[in-house]
């Protein structure tokens, strides 16, 4: 059976000031576990240059904040299950 891993984006926010965002999302496996210590990172969309890199908590909950405004895609990694990517 082929495992998914799915991302549950929490809140993507935008602070008109400062001219950044922040990023927060929980990672769980197909039973709905979450999917802990995982590897999170951002690239621009631009030219795939890597932005910031955080790992998952006990929850699966990921934060990423200061992140300057553009497009980005996300690629999740854990050992076991399939990469995810997300644009």
């Amino acid at each position: 059976m082929r495992l998914l891993l799915t991302l549950t984006l929490l809140g993507c926010s935008l602070s008109i000031f400062a001219q950044t965002a922040s990023l927060r999302g929980q990672l769980q496996d197909p039973e709905q576990a979450a999917v802990v210590f995982a590897n999170v990172a951002l690239y621009r969309s631009a030219d795939s240059t890597l932005a910031k890199v955080e790992t998952s908590d006990e929850a699966g909950v990921f934060r990423m904040q200061n992140l300057p405004n553009g497009e980005y895609y996300l690629i999740a990694t854990y050992v076991g299950l399939p990469d995810l990517r997300q644009d």
